[in-house]
This record gives C-alpha cells, sequence and structure tokens, in this order.
C-alpha cells in the first residue's frame, strides 16, 4: 500500500456530474491518503463507488495473503504435530522395550542362580 494513489474522481466526464450540487456529484467525497514514505497527507478527490471497489480488492489481496501464510503456517505445524507424536511413540516403544530387557534379566535362571549362591 506504498504506492501513490490516484484520485478516482472524474469530474464533468462523469455521468453524475450536476453543477449545482455540492462536490459536483452525489458520490463525490475527498479522502485522505498518507504516503508511508513522505508521511505527507494528501487529499483525493474520489468517486465512492470507485474507490470502495479499489479498497476492496486491496483487502482481498491482502486476505488471500493472510490464508495462504495461514495455511502454510498450518501445515507447518501439523508436520511438527506428527514428528513429536512420532518421537513420543518411538520414546514410549524404547522404553517398554527397556522394560522387557530389565524383567528378562531380572527373571534370567543363571542370575537368580547366582544372586542364591551369593547369600
Amino acid at each position: 500500500m506504498s504506492e501513490e494513489k490516484e484520485p478516482t474522481c472524474i469530474g464533468s466526464k462523469c455521468p453524475n456530474y450536476d453543477p449545482n450540487c455540492k462536490g459536483n456529484c452525489p458520490n463525490y467525497m475527498e479522502t485522505v491518503w498518507i504516503n508511508e514514505q513522505s508521511s505527507k497527507p494528501k487529499i483525493l478527490e474520489d468517486c465512492a463507488p470507485k474507490r470502495s471497489v479499489f479498497m476492496l480488492m486491496e483487502m482481498y489481496n491482502h486476505i488471500m495473503g493472510l490464508k495462504k501464510y495461514s495455511c502454510e503456517t498450518r501445515n507447518v505445524l501439523q508436520k511438527l504435530n506428527d514428528d513429536t507424536r512420532e518421537f513420543m511413540a518411538l520414546q514410549n516403544n524404547n522404553l517398554e522395550h527397556r522394560k522387557e530387557k530389565c524383567l528378562r534379566i531380572r527373571d534370567n535362571p543363571l542370575l537368580i542362580k547366582k544372586q542364591e549362591d551369593n547369600r
């Protein structure tokens, strides 16, 4: 939105132009726009329907950009969530494997006999 805005009112060329009306058109409006680089306010003579369409187009493009970014973020977070679940599952499997190994060692007949001999 840093581009220079131009007035949309075409004055006497407009089919709604009325020399007796203040502003010469029922759709006439003044819009204040501030350029981001110069920070100087600029008053634009606008046709309300035209300016509204331009503003809607800018908002639509902005919203589509946000939607794209939101979808990309969602996909990254979904991948992170999947990776975290996989990691946790591996850790749980590893823990179960360790428990089984400890039980096998504890229940090993040779180890039990050796412990009995040491008593």
